[in-house]
């Protein structure tokens, strides 16, 4: 199979709309790892703000938190997270590293971040393969 540099550029599309699929369905949870259902929502125990004290341009009144545990049909429930007032990132170490790292950026369509389906999810699937997970929890465009 030969690869062009087109092909190339969509294998971290088509992986990041994979993961998502694959963390939802639970089908790669490694051995020992707790059901999505079990799994604590946010903040993680290993976590550090993204700067000390209030962050640079920070909105006067302060944003209000606003989690949020929307459950879906299949009973699954996913942690959405508005007024983010210190950005943070959550770390999720797998049980034995291989040294890989990678930085999520969980998305929302700009009016929430889906903490848990597109950040803790994808985390703990790539914690299975021995990849440490960060997870970033940050402000909204409307929010400062």
């Amino acid at each position: 199979m030969t690869f062009d540099r087109r092909s190339l550029l969509t294998l971290p599309l088509a992986a990041g709309l994979a993961l998502p699929a694959f963390a939802r369905s639970g089908a790669q949870l490694a051995a020992g790892q707790p059901r999505a259902t079990e799994m604590p929502m946010w903040p993680p125990a290993e976590r550090f703000a993204l700067w000390p004290g209030i962050p640079p341009g920070a909105p006067n009144p302060l944003p209000i938190p606003q989690p949020r545990m929307p459950r879906y049909p299949d009973g699954y429930r996913d942690f959405q997270m508005r007024g983010v007032v210190r950005p943070e990132v959550g770390v999720f170490r797998p049980a034995r590293p291989d040294g890989r790292a990678v930085l999520i950026v969980p998305g929302g369509g700009y009016s929430i971040t889906s903490l848990r389906n597109e950040g803790i999810d994808v985390a703990r699937v790539l914690n299975g393969f021995g990849i440490t997970a960060f997870v970033l929890s940050y402000r909204l465009p409307g929010e400062g």
